[in-house]
């Protein structure tokens, strides 16, 4: 069984690991928190005690819903996207084991994405993603390495290949757009709609700034984003 690693959130300095599909805390004395993960380690990793998850009752249903809630946990960023690819997955296979979705049935959820009209650049996406909820499985111990395999064998849907739509090109909102916008939003959005046309900032970096990376050299506001790793 991998051993899971300690954690510390950012919003609220809690320690925490993911054992057996559950978060567990040990506060936020970072001391206090490293010795309790110690004495956690010592008594469920004893060889005595070690032994494989299990999995053989493990339904799609729990990973979609064990995935969803670690993203929220994580504060994950795509989260409504997860949602939208997890609720497309339990339509047609709500009652599989985690271990038998396969890579014929990721691909016949492409071909039901494109049956919905979704364009070929979001089917990519949302593929990518379930991909993405399945490596995490796979970190968990919860499914093989071969399943994973399969799944990432999957060829992406390619331009003028396949029957998905294709939308067209997005370009850049205009100054007079941004000026009949700004009367419907408040002074906080309308400063994020402005820094956003100035900069070209993508969304979930507009949204992620904060003012203590932000330092004035020279009379013009530098932005240091954190370091994420």
């Amino acid at each position: 069984m991998k051993v899971p690693q300690l954690k510390r959130r950012k919003d609220n300095g809690l320690y925490y690991i993911y054992f057996q599909r559950k978060q567990i805390s040990f506060g936020t004395d970072e001391k206090i928190a490293k010795k309790q993960y110690l004495v956690f380690i010592r008594d469920n990793f004893s060889r005595s005690t070690a032994a494989p998850p299990e999995t053989s009752n493990y339904f799609l249903t729990e990973l979609v819903s064990d995935w969803l809630q670690f993203c929220i946990d994580s504060n994950n960023s795509h989260l409504s996207h997860y949602k939208s690819i997890g609720k497309i997955i339990l339509e047609k296979y709500s009652d599989l084991l985690a271990s038998e979705f396969s890579g014929r049935a990721l691909k016949r959820l492409q071909c039901d994405m494109i049956e919905k009209g979704y364009s070929r650049r979001y089917i990519n996406y949302l593929v990518n993603l379930t991909r993405t909820m399945f490596r995490w499985a796979l970190s968990e111990e919860l499914i093989d390495g071969n399943q994973y395999a399969a799944l990432k064998a999957v060829d992406a849907l390619r331009a003028g290949k396949s029957a998905a739509k294709e939308k067209p090109p997005r370009r850049a909102a205009s100054v007079q757009a941004l000026e009949e916008v700004k009367p419907f939003v408040n002074s906080v959005v309308r400063d994020m709609l402005t820094v956003q046309y100035l900069t070209g900032m993508r969304s979930c970096e507009l949204v992620a700034m904060r003012y203590c990376d932000i330092n004035i050299e020279n009379g013009v506001p530098v932005y240091y984003p954190p370091d994420k790793n």
